[in-house]
């Protein structure tokens, strides 16, 4: 299970992430040589550290979906209120739910 304190800005991601993300190029690394899928080699792209800037950019930006996905309670809290027709229970569930969202806002 990950953690919500491993959940952290990434500052790298590699080549074959980004060509796959922001080019469409499905590839591998095989002993340091960059292939496509059918073994040709790759020629990288001249603006790929731009592309790789943009995609840790994205990465980061939704930390906070990856931290409220961890703490939100089950959903199962809410569905058994409205089951047994106990609103309490389901006051307390979106009251949990709106503290998490204030705790990790949106950027």
């Amino acid at each position: 299970m990950i953690n919500k304190n491993e959940i952290v800005d990434v500052t790298y991601i590699d080549d074959v992430s980004v060509l796959n993300e922001k080019y469409g190029i499905k590839s591998v690394m095989i002993d340091n040589i960059l292939k496509d899928i059918e073994g040709n080699l790759i020629t990288l792209p001249s603006d790929i550290e731009e592309k790789r800037t943009e995609l840790i950019y994205e990465y980061n930006a939704l930390n906070y979906q990856r931290k409220r996905k961890l703490e939100y309670p089950p959903i199962t809290e809410y569905l058994d209120g409205v089951v047994k027709g106990n609103q309490t229970q389901i006051d307390e569930y979106i009251a949990a739910c709106l503290a998490v969202k204030a705790k990790y806002p949106k950027p």
